[in-house]
């Protein structure tokens, strides 16, 4: 999922993504239709909306990085449920964009459109399963079977430098129920030295709000020694889109560490991430109460 407002970068994202991945087969764009209830109190019918999607299928890429298939062979299986000498990369991405909230005049529409976006497939996944399922067997189903790939692993959420206090209530919103990956947009405007201000910074607001963002099976006191020391490869990731007419990268960015954590290193570490949060909201009632946290933030942003 791509979230964040307008004009961060969303769409120059995927297309760069994109570019960076060998053997690409097909590039297509359609639309995923969403149905609803309609929380109308007079009414049981349902609400449908639209999502923007471009779906990309590679060819065989199991090749790409042979060099480092031993290093990385202990993030294959988190849950410890699959053989360990498995690794398969990503083949088939499929990138929803919702709107920028800033697309309306009042921005509850696009974090209710989220918010229903990740509650139906939760459901809709879930509900094949039996009450009584173990989680560990759900978690095998939601990491090896189909309907794994029915659910959305991750949203990269794109923040144009700083975050705001949208930004804040829209990844409380969605953080216990999709793995967060936050990406500063648009880095070939600002300074190195800034990059790391920024980056630092925004670690600091997750953790002061309680915000939980993937880390790609680092701890969070790893990614924030790489932030103090500098080193590329941790979130919040920083991206520029911009190149140059040879298609070479000008300016700082960690798009290239980004794709290769994404599509190839950690893809189980994504999926094992995905599947605890969804155990944890099947089990939980989660369901139950995002209706009045919901009620209650939306007010606010009117």
């Amino acid at each position: 999922m791509l979230l964040g407002d307008v004009g961060v970068g969303k769409s120059a994202f995927v297309d760069t993504f994109i570019a960076t991945l060998a053997n690409v087969q097909s590039t297509e764009l359609s639309h995923e239709t969403i149905a609803v209830p309609s929380y109308s109190s007079s009414s049981t019918s349902s609400v449908c909306f639209q999502l923007e999607v471009t779906h990309v299928q590679t060819g065989s890429i199991l090749d790409r990085n042979p060099t480092n298939s031993a290093s990385t062979s202990r993030f294959d299986d988190p849950l410890g449920l699959i053989p360990p000498k498995i690794t398969t990369p990503a083949r088939e991405i499929s990138f929803i964009t919702v709107p920028g909230y800033s697309s309306t005049l009042n921005p509850s529409q696009t974090l209710s459109t989220t918010d229903d976006y990740l509650n139906h497939h939760l459901r809709t996944v879930t509900s094949v399963f039996s009450p009584t399922i173990s989680s560990a067997q759900l978690a095998w189903f939601l990491i090896t079977g189909s309907k794994a790939h029915t659910l959305p692993t991750c949203a990269f959420y794109f923040v144009l430098y700083e975050l705001k206090p949208i930004d804040i209530l829209y990844m409380k919103l969605i953080h216990e129920r999709v793995n967060l990956v936050p990406v500063i947009a648009k880095a070939d405007t600002v300074s190195k030295n800034e990059l790391w201000v920024l980056k630092r910074r925004m670690i600091r607001q997750l953790k002061l709000n309680g915000i939980q963002f993937h880390t790609f099976g680092l701890d969070v006191d790893t990614v924030e020694a790489m932030m103090e020391q500098r080193q590329w490869g941790a979130p919040p990731f920083v991206v520029s889109t911009k190149v140059d007419p040879h298609s070479q990268e000008l300016f700082e960015s960690e798009l290239e560490e980004f794709v290769q954590l994404c599509v190839f290193d950690r893809v189980r570490f994504m999926q094992a991430d995905a599947a605890r949060k969804v155990i944890s909201w099947r089990y939980t009632s989660c369901s139950n109460l995002i209706q009045p946290m919901r009620k209650n933030h939306f007010i606010t942003l009117h």
